[in-house]
């Protein structure tokens, strides 16, 4: 029973850490998932630098490939994606719902909306200058004053519309103006063309000044900030699923070890009635077989039900961005599942020899348990760990009043 639990214990915890680690991959950002091929600005940073934003296209280059990408068999609509810092203040103040999301502090043109499929769920468009579609999470009503804080300073808009997506949208002029530099262009395609002969028309196009990504490609165009929060959580959840292995196997051996001692007696009847080392070592292997199998499954269980609760903490912990969630994929699944039966198999190997080893002769001894002198590799730490480890804690003894000595009789 103590075997099982750990084993689940230990696969719960890998399969918790690999449901994140597979959750953890680049996500391709909302305002941009209906734009089957994006094409992307070159890189202006060194090349072992994954973080180095890209380098932004001039208003007449990005005009240009506009031109150029529209006339792609397949595409139905070309739409540069302009993007600028830009943060709401409701009553001069941030709004506590921005929370850790970078996409919260961003703006585009409107035509950007095109990209997400998002749709004004109060309102109208921004036409002019001095209009703008905020979230609706801010709580602002249509027609009402807001602040954006942008390069330019604080300028006061008015509202016009509400969507359900981060950021703020003006009107394309207003980002023209706030961003000449477009680093993405999305392409909306037809229904039955195909997005990677899309995408390698669009590479023809823009040659070496640019990429053409499509399907979970465009992750790499999630904000910097959030794609390195996301490089930090997946170190952190990589050595969490390793230690959680290399720990169980160690914790899972000793507890075989102490049932094969435990069953000293039991093995040794079986040697007496004529069974051979290698059918004892084959018994035990397959009942740690069928531990590892129960326990893999029940610790998979547990540990899906608990991945959803750590990402909240790893969140909260600054270790992934506020856009991630948990996602269940199978090769996660299939990882967790044959994690049960290998730890169970590695744990048992030095206690399957052991028990491999007792004699028939061991059936008649009074003890059931095994004694035997510590091992070798045990001996040295051992001994340094009592000559020169923390003394042992002791009660000391209170110092005795020597005692009066007695009174001889007074003689009258």
């Amino acid at each position: 029973m103590s075997a099982f639990v750990l084993v689940a214990v230990g696969v719960a915890l890998v399969a918790a850490a690999t449901l994140l680690l597979a959750s953890g991959r680049p996500r391709v950002p909302d305002r941009l998932a209906y734009a089957a091929v994006v094409v992307q600005s070159p890189e202006a940073g060194a090349p072992a630098d994954s973080f180095a934003p890209t380098r932004p296209w001039s208003a007449a280059r990005a005009a240009e490939l506009t031109s150029r990408l529209t006339e792609v068999p397949g595409v139905t609509a070309v739409v540069p994606d302009r993007t600028f810092y830009a943060q709401a203040l409701v009553d001069g103040r941030p709004p506590p719902t921005d929370g850790q999301r970078e996409d919260a502090h961003q703006g585009h043109g409107w035509s950007s909306t095109r990209l997400g499929g998002f749709r004004l769920t109060a309102g109208q468009p921004p036409r002019q200058a001095g209009e703008v579609v905020v979230d609706r999470a801010l709580g602002l009503p249509p027609g009402g004053p807001v602040t954006l804080l942008t390069a330019a300073g604080p300028q006061s808009y008015t509202v016009t519309g509400l969507v359900d997506a981060p950021g703020v949208y003006v009107a394309d002029e207003v980002a023209a103006a706030l961003a000449p530099g477009v680093r993405a262009i999305g392409l909306l395609i037809a229904p039955d063309a195909d997005a990677e002969d899309v995408a390698a028309a669009a590479r023809g196009v823009v040659g070496g000044d640019g990429r053409a990504l499509t399907a979970d490609g465009r992750g790499a165009l999630e904000p910097r900030g959030d794609a390195r929060t996301r490089w930090i959580g997946m170190q952190v959840l990589t050595a969490t699923a390793a230690l959680a292995g290399f720990v169980t196997v160690f914790v899972v051996a000793s507890a075989f070890a102490f049932t094969v001692a435990q069953r000293r007696r039991e093995l040794g009847l079986l040697r007496a009635v004529g069974a051979t080392g290698r059918q004892v070592r084959r018994m035990v292997y397959v009942e740690a077989l069928v531990v590892g199998v129960t326990a893999g499954l029940a610790g998979l269980l547990v540990g899906a039900g608990l991945a959803p609760v750590l990402d909240r903490l790893l969140v909260d912990a600054g270790f992934q961005p506020a856009t991630f969630r948990v996602r269940y994929e199978p090769w996660p699944v299939a990882v967790s599942l044959a994690a049960g039966p290998v730890i169970a198999l590695l744990a048992v190997w030095s206690a399957s020899r052991r028990a491999a080893r007792v004699r028939p002769l061991e059936a008649l001894r009074a003890a059931a348990v095994e004694q035997r002198p510590i091992g070798r590799l045990r001996s040295p730490p051992g001994h340094c760990s009592s000559r020169w480890g923390p003394p042992s804690a002791s009660v000391p003894r209170p110092p005795t009043t020597p005692a009066a000595p007695p009174r001889s009789p007074s003689t009258r």
